[in-house]
């Protein structure tokens, strides 16, 4: 964990590895579930999962999305503007997530209250043992 935010900001959620339709996913005590396409992650184990901020996709609604995408709905909670990023602050099924979004001038921006669906790919997660 001090490795993960000393290199930079990270989202970093405890979960469980396991198996479920036949694959292999994250799953968390809230209900998330993320594709693990790690190889060598012991199933039934406890691990982290390490999220960039960058890594997170912010939407308002849900779209067609890839098998290891995960879509799940969130809230935001604040925002902070860092130059031609929007540091967003997403609360997620009782986890705070960071998203970093791109901002041009003019654009809108969401706002504190927005429902937003939060996207992620299994690719973009690193998975630390716990």
């Amino acid at each position: 964990r001090f490795v993960a935010n000393f290199l930079g900001t990270a989202n970093l959620i405890d979960g469980t590895i396991r198996k479920t339709r036949g694959r292999t996913v994250f799953a968390t005590q809230s209900g998330i579930a993320i594709p693990a396409p790690v190889k060598g992650l012991g199933v039934g184990e406890r691990y982290t999962a390490m999220i960039r901020p960058q890594s997170l996709r912010l939407s308002g609604k849900r779209r067609r999305a890839g098998k290891d995408i995960v879509q799940v709905p969130g809230e935001i909670e604040h925002r902070e503007f860092l130059g031609n990023l929007i540091r967003y602050a997403v609360r997620v099924k009782g986890h705070l997530l960071l998203a970093d979004e791109t901002h041009e001038c003019g654009e809108a921006a969401y706002q504190a209250g927005d429902a937003v669906i939060v996207e992620l790919a299994g690719t973009q997660v690193q998975f630390l043992a716990s």
